[in-house]
């Protein structure tokens, strides 16, 4: 397609003379020779055709953006030949050095009175010279007649050591794992002397693959005051994969004895009764830590049936109005315990502020029971006293 129209006889033309008529021109609408011209070819040549371009000098502009584009890739061909000409460079120096290495390597000079010992043994017998055989890494046997096997089966196997368990208040664990994947074992549901234990009493130990892992199972526990020196323990082992957390065993509840000491009775919660099931209670002990308004209601618990019972508080009423309260406690088998309500913020909630505020305190608990109706046995509401 044309780009311009000659002012002198009207025809399209591209670049700067008109074939038709060889009108020239340096710029546009700059001839460089006069030529007449009549009214009509400059009718039929309008001036925004011969002028289409409110840049004069938009032909050289262009000319120049070509020449500065093509110095930049001029530019890089040399900076790639000189990156191409070190490499090659740096190829021929290695493959130089690397024959040099090679020729004085195998390179000796002979010595003129060099003599070489005898070396061969004719009345050698090598029959009885034997390889070694590489054998598989075998995984650490658990050794010491002191510990009492707590579990095992094709993959696993657990023993624990308890001659400190009164003395010191720890029992050491083995754990011996024959698969190809880590494991951690931890306790759960950890009962001293028929009490349920608190946070202090724990274990955790980390197990490689193919290994025998060891750790501590500390049985640190206070109650009311009072250290106690464990003589019976009892829990459930529960180990899963590190990588994937998949369960790889758990055990039913495993009961562990000290070799030595009687056994420390644990004193039972004293305080008002609450519940009273069958074979297990709910009491209502104290008001605690008063400095951390509002503080704690503190409950003991008691167990004395062959199932587990969960204690809970779900609701609570303070002044007549709905708080925020919680607690929920479970206990093994003929197991003791001793757990407290916690209150949320009751200065945001109810805009309390100090226990002289308090006129009526009154808690909704239940207990989970798996021979229960639904499951659940729900505690009638009860007023407790304000300190």
């Amino acid at each position: 397609m044309a780009r311009y129209i000659c002012p002198s006889c009207g025809a399209e033309f591209n670049g700067k003379k008109c074939k038709n008529c060889n009108y020239e021109a340096l710029e546009w609408g700059q001839p460089t020779q006069p030529h007449p011209v009549s009214p009509e070819q400059i009718l039929y040549a309008p001036y925004s055709q011969v002028f289409p371009s409110s840049h004069p000098d938009h032909h050289a502009s262009r000319k120049r953006r070509k020449k500065r584009k093509l110095i930049p890739r001029k530019a890089l061909l040399i900076v790639l030949g000189v990156i191409v000409a070190i490499n090659l460079l740096q190829y021929g120096l290695f493959l130089a050095s690397r024959r040099l290495y090679e020729r004085n390597s195998h390179s000796y000079t002979a010595l003129p009175d060099a003599t070489f010992p005898d070396i061969s043994f004719p009345d050698a017998d090598l029959s009885d010279i034997t390889l070694p055989v590489w054998e598989a890494p075998t995984v650490p046997s658990l050794s010491n007649d002191d510990y009492e096997l707590l579990y095992e089966d094709d993959d696993f196997t657990v023993r624990a050591c308890c001659q400190n368990m009164h003395s010191e208040g720890f029992v050491t664990v083995e754990v011996q794992n024959r698969t190809k994947r880590a494991i951690s074992l931890f306790a759960e549901n950890i009962v001293l002397n028929h009490r349920l234990a608190d946070d202090e009493s724990y274990l955790y130990i980390e197990v490689p693959k193919e290994d025998t892992g060891v750790g501590t199972f500390y049985l640190g526990s206070v109650c009311e005051g009072l250290y106690i020196y464990p003589t019976e323990v009892s829990c459930n082992f529960y180990a899963f994969d590190t990588k994937n957390y998949d369960t790889c065993f758990a055990t039913d509840t495993i009961t562990l004895h000290a070799p030595d000491g009687e056994m420390v009775p644990v004193p039972l919660p004293e305080g008002t009764p609450v519940w009273q099931g069958e074979d297990a209670q709910l009491l209502y002990m104290t008001w605690q830590d008063l400095e951390w308004f509002p503080g704690y209601l503190k409950f003991g618990m008691i167990n004395d049936t062959d199932r587990f019972l969960s204690f809970y508080c779900d609701e609570a009423l303070i002044n007549g109005q709905e708080a925020s309260a919680s607690m929920f406690c479970t206990l093994p088998p003929h197991t003791v315990a001793y757990s407290t309500v916690l209150f949320y913020d009751l200065e945001a909630e109810l805009n309390i502020t100090s226990l002289d505020q308090l006129t009526s305190v009154e808690l909704q608990m239940g207990v989970y029971d798996e021979l229960a109706p639904d499951g659940i046995i729900t505690i009638p509401p009860f007023d407790l006293p304000i300190p």
